[in-house]
C-alpha cells in the first residue's frame, strides 16, 4: 500500500510543474523519494526537471534510477530517450528499449525508438591535431593567460624561437606587449581582454601600431567590438571562460535573504565606481552584499552600512560555495570584459547587472538602475536558464584558432 503522503507530495509536484514553478515541484518530488526511495514516479518527475535545467548529469541520474526502480516504466523510458538524443548517446538506450519491448511487444513506439538508436553509431570525436599558435600573455593578466595556455595546451611564445610562428598576443595592457607585437613577424591574433581596448583607444601611438599590423582581432564583449569598430579595427565577440566550466551545476536559488556578489579591486575607485557601489549598498539596507577580492578590510567595516561582508581572496572551493549561496552579481564598473565571476554566476543560473552591455545580463548605469533591478531579483524565486543557456553556447568558442577560420564570416 501506498503511503498517502506519498501521493499528496506527487499530486502537489504535478500541480507545481504545470503552473511553471520547479522549485517547489523539485522540493514536493523529493519530499516523496525521501519517504520511498524506491519511488520510479518521484525519479522520473526529478530527471524531467533537471533536464529542463540543462542539468543532464543530474537528469541521467535521477531516469537511470527510475528505469532501474521499474525497467517498464514507459514515461521515464521516453524522457531518458529523449535526453539521450540531445547528447548524441541515443544508442545508449538500447537495452532498456529491449527490455520494455519484450513487455509491450505491440507498443510500435518503442519499436521505432529502438531502430532510431541501434542506427545510432557513437559520435567519435577526432583526437584533435595541436593547435599551432604559440601563446602570449600580457603581465598584467598572468593568472588568466597560463589558464587559457593549460586549457589549450598551448606553447609559450618564445621570441629567439618563434619570430616567424603563428602567436596569440592574449591582452596588450602594457608597452611591452606592444613592443612583443610590433617585433612579431608570423602570424597575429589579437585577443582584446577588456580594459586594454579602452586604455588602446585614448593612447594614439598604440592604435597606430594596432592599424598597421594585420592580425586577426577577438574581443569579449559586443562594446568592445564597437569602440574597435570606430578605430577602424575589425573584430569578432567571443567570451571566454580560462577553466573547464561543464562541470557549473544549477542550483535552486537560496532562500532567506538576497545576497548580492561584488568582485573589488583596490587602488582604482574612479574605474571600479566604488562611490556608486556604496550607494547601492546605502539604498538597499535589507541586502547583503558579499565583496571579494583586493582591499583592505576596514575600507568595509562602515556604522552607515551594516550590510557589507568582506571576504578578501577566496579559495576556488570557497568562492564556489560563496556564489552558491548568492542569488546575483553585481558590477558597476565603467568598463570591462567578461568578467570571470560575472561567467560563473549566470552558468549557474543566478542574475547579473553590469554598467557594462553583456548578452543576458541587466545593464544599469545609475544608482536607481541598480536599485530597482536588486529590488525585482528579491521577488524572483527561479534560476535564469535562459542566461545559463546562452553562455553555455556561447563560451570558449575556439574556431578562430582554426586555419580555415574566416572572420568576414564569423557570426
Amino acid at each position: 500500500m501506498i503511503d498517502t503522503g506519498i501521493q499528496e507530495n506527487i499530486r502537489m509536484g504535478e500541480e507545481r510543474f504545470q503552473t511553471g514553478d520547479y522549485q517547489g515541484a523539485e522540493e514536493a518530488f523529493t519530499r516523496s523519494l525521501r519517504l520511498d526511495p524506491q519511488n520510479a514516479e518521484a525519479c522520473n518527475n526529478l530527471g524531467v526537471i533537471a533536464f529542463l535545467r540543462r542539468d543532464t548529469t543530474l537528469a541521467i541520474e535521477y531516469l537511470t534510477r527510475a528505469l532501474t526502480i521499474d525497467p517498464f516504466h514507459q514515461e521515464a523510458l521516453l524522457n531518458f530517450t529523449d535526453l539521450l538524443r540531445t547528447l548524441n548517446l541515443l544508442h545508449e538506450a538500447v537495452p532498456y528499449l529491449k527490455t520494455i519491448i519484450a513487455r509491450h511487444p505491440q507498443r510500435n513506439q518503442f519499436r521505432d525508438l529502438l531502430a532510431e538508436a541501434e542506427d545510432a553509431a557513437p559520435q567519435r570525436v577526432a583526437k584533435p591535431q595541436p593547435l599551432p599558435w604559440k601563446l602570449y600573455y600580457s603581465p598584467g593578466i598572468r593568472m588568466h593567460g597560463e589558464n587559457a595556455r593549460s586549457l589549450l595546451n598551448l606553447e609559450h611564445y618564445i621570441p629567439a624561437l618563434h619570430l616567424d610562428k603563428p602567436v596569440w598576443f592574449f591582452g596588450l595592457y602594457f608597452d611591452c606587449d606592444y613592443f612583443m607585437l610590433q617585433a612579431h613577424q608570423g602570424r597575429k591574433i589579437v585577443n582584446w581582454r577588456g580594459a586594454d581596448v579602452r586604455t588602446m583607444s585614448r593612447l594614439p601611438e598604440r592604435v597606430k601600431i594596432v592599424q598597421s599590423l594585420p592580425a586577426l582581432h577577438v574581443c569579449q564583449a559586443q562594446h568592445q567590438k564597437e569602440l574597435l569598430a570606430g578605430l577602424g579595427i575589425h573584430s569578432v565577440v567571443r567570451p571566454m571562460l580560462n577553466r573547464p566550466f561543464n562541470d557549473i551545476k544549477l542550483l535552486p536559488l537560496p532562500a532567506g535573504p538576497a545576497r548580492i556578489l561584488v568582485y573589488w579591486r583596490s587602488g582604482d575607485d574612479a574605474y571600479i565606481q566604488a562611490d556608486l557601489f556604496f550607494a547601492i549598498a546605502a539604498a538597499c539596507p535589507e541586502v547583503e552584499f558579499h565583496i571579494v577580492g583586493q582591499e583592505k578590510a576596514d575600507r568595509f567595516n562602515r556604522p552607515d552600512l551594516q550590510n557589507l561582508n568582506f571576504h578578501g581572496f577566496l579559495s576556488e572551493e570557497e568562492l564556489d560555495r560563496l556564489m552558491d549561496a548568492c542569488k546575483g552579481t553585481i558590477r558597476p564598473w565603467a568598463w570591462d570584459g567578461n568578467p570571470n565571476i560575472q561567467t560563473r554566476m549566470l552558468l549557474r543560473g543566478r542574475y547579473a547587472a553590469h554598467s557594462c552591455r553583456f548578452e543576458k545580463v541587466a545593464q544599469c548605469t545609475t544608482l536607481e538602475d541598480y536599485v530597482q533591478w536588486i529590488r525585482g531579483l528579491q521577488s524572483i524565486a527561479e534560476p535564469n536558464l535562459a542566461a545559463r543557456e546562452w553562455w553555455l553556447a556561447h563560451l570558449n568558442r575556439f574556431d578562430f584558432l582554426q586555419a580555415d577560420f574566416k572572420p568576414d564570416k564569423a557570426d
